[in-house]
């Protein structure tokens, strides 16, 4: 069982992973993250080596639509600084020890005022060729609450990011065994 009994700054009471991994899908467990911790936003990505069949990045998060769109449609993802540690480096990382140069800062800065958490914590791994990242916010601890949460839950979130990679490639290796018009149509339940 994950799990661990918190008190951190009137956190929930009971912080359970487990719960989350139960779930049947990679979007649920992360879904169920932020209703019962004081995470406020999780995105888990995928990015395959350059060998693999696919390049395009897999990712899931719990981030609002609106702030989706509008990192896609200003290409944030070319100063975005946290995916470019994440992509980079392989120990995890706090995003308030990145260091941020002009663009960086005013691309944080847009992202708290579009809802994003500023306290954040980046988890990198790379298996077989392959980088998963999971990234955890807080839109409601103070960088010091935040730092100290994060140390409290640490073995659990780091044994998640593990589970929750697994369990994210195997939904991808599903997805990839579908038939075209299955795989097409599940894709498109999002634009109804």
């Amino acid at each position: 069982m994950i799990g661990i009994m918190s008190s951190c700054s009137g956190a929930r009471s009971f912080v359970s992973f487990d719960v989350a991994l139960s779930q049947p899908s990679v979007q649920d467990s992360l879904e169920i993250i932020t209703r019962t911790t004081r995470i406020d936003q999780v995105l888990f990505s995928i990015v395959r080596s350059p060998k693999a069949r696919s390049t395009i990045p897999s990712t899931w998060n719990t981030f609002p639509g609106s702030w989706v769109t509008r990192y896609m449609r200003q290409s944030y993802i070319l100063c975005d600084p946290v995916a470019h540690a994440a992509l980079t480096r392989d120990e995890p990382f706090f995003r308030s020890d990145l260091r941020l140069d002009g663009k960086s800062r005013r691309y944080m800065e847009d992202a708290v005022r579009h809802g994003i958490g500023p306290c954040g914590y980046t988890i990198p791994q790379v298996k077989d060729g392959t980088r998963a990242i999971l990234s955890v916010t807080s839109k409601t601890l103070q960088e010091a609450d935040w730092r100290y949460y994060i140390e409290a839950i640490q073995p659990e979130l780091h044994e998640f990011a593990r589970s929750i990679y697994a369990r994210a490639m195997h939904e991808l290796e599903l997805e990839t065994t579908l038939p075209y018009h299955k795989t097409f149509a599940a894709k498109q339940d999002f634009a109804v």
